[in-house]
């Protein structure tokens, strides 16, 4: 352990690099950068467990005062913000949940999950952001496959946001492809370009 003249903190190096206003440096050998915090008690209450604060204006807390969970507070003490249960769940907006999924998302505001694509300057027609759902289809042959929902840009124009959405399913083996489009206008497409 080293402490700089400046306050700089070095642990497992004798001359701690903390650039960019970092203070604290912990260096280890391969796959051995690992700080460990420890608790006797069972993590059972708010005062057991461990809690890192990070203090900017206001403060952000990272928890571990219920067993087996990680809590993220942002805007002060015990302001929950989102929760990774020991299950591995993610909870985000709410501290439980009656049949908890992978990931749960609860919001007071019309949009509960947003998703933007903004990694394209060329403004092609089809440009989209999709959402993929994926299933194991078995333990022999194709053993997975996915279907897609997708938010599209109907033209090549720059600036013109006029916008649909589309399903993509496949066969056995199969790529996916657009099966049913509704178009900016409201009309129905589906993949025979049949309007409704």
């Amino acid at each position: 352990l080293r402490i700089l003249s400046n306050g700089d903190i070095g642990v497992g190096i004798a001359v701690p690099t903390t650039q960019s206003g970092k203070v604290f440096h912990l260096h280890g050998g391969a796959n051995q950068q690992r700080l460990h915090m420890t608790n006797d008690t069972t993590g059972s209450s708010a005062t057991d467990g461990f809690e890192i604060i990070v203090e900017q204006g206001t403060n952000v807390r990272i928890r571990n005062f219920e067993a087996g969970a990680l809590m993220f507070d942002s805007g002060g003490t015990n302001n929950e913000a989102m929760r990774i249960t020991s299950g591995g769940n993610v909870l985000i907006g709410d501290t439980s949940w009656q049949f908890a999924k992978a990931l749960n998302v609860k919001s007071t505001s019309g949009s509960i999950i947003s998703l933007y694509n903004s990694g394209t300057t060329s403004y092609a027609q089809d440009t989209c952001s999709a959402i993929e759902l994926k299933l194991l289809t078995g333990n022999t042959g194709n053993q997975s496959g996915a279907v897609e929902i997708r938010g599209f840009k109907e033209n090549a124009t720059n600036g013109d946001n006029a916008r649909g959405i589309g399903f993509w399913t496949a066969g056995n083996g199969g790529t996916n492809t657009e099966r049913l489009r509704i178009a900016s206008n409201g009309n129905i497409y589906t993949n025979t370009n049949t309007a409704f």
